[in-house]
């Protein structure tokens, strides 16, 4: 699995460094929300150790999720020269809620305009044999 910065807070004038970063699934999987890094010194991706808990799914297990109008945080009077604001995933009833965010520069949820972009949730009807 690889990442994506898509956000980062240069230009803030913080101490340590904030961004947030969209996983680059395996071919066949998916991820179901995207990964923050908080108070680090570090500008690379995200490294194993941060990243244990996070697991991409075989796309079998997942369908579509969306974007719920509601805002998790913004960086708005952070001085960051990028926008980014962390919305709520939304699932519906045959999903599981994974309490996850997506990451973006959208600041209105209007402006999604009924384009939103592909966010996926598990199925709550699979079961996984771990073994």
């Amino acid at each position: 699995m690889g990442w994506e910065q898509i956000w980062n807070d240069y230009g803030s004038g913080a101490h340590n460094n904030y961004s947030c970063w969209s996983p680059i699934p395996p071919s066949g999987y998916r991820a179901c929300g995207h990964f923050m890094r908080l108070n680090t010194d570090d500008k690379s991706a995200p490294n194993a150790n941060e990243t244990h808990n996070f697991v991409c799914v075989h796309e079998s297990l997942c369908n579509e999720a969306f974007i719920q109008n509601d805002v998790i945080w913004n960086d708005v009077g952070t001085g960051a020269k990028q926008d980014l604001t962390l919305w709520k995933v939304g699932f519906n009833d045959s999903q599981i809620d994974a309490k996850t965010f997506y990451g973006t520069n959208v600041r209105d949820f209007n402006k999604f305009n009924n384009r939103q972009p592909k966010i996926y949730a598990i199925k709550k009807d699979k079961r996984i044999k771990i073994e």
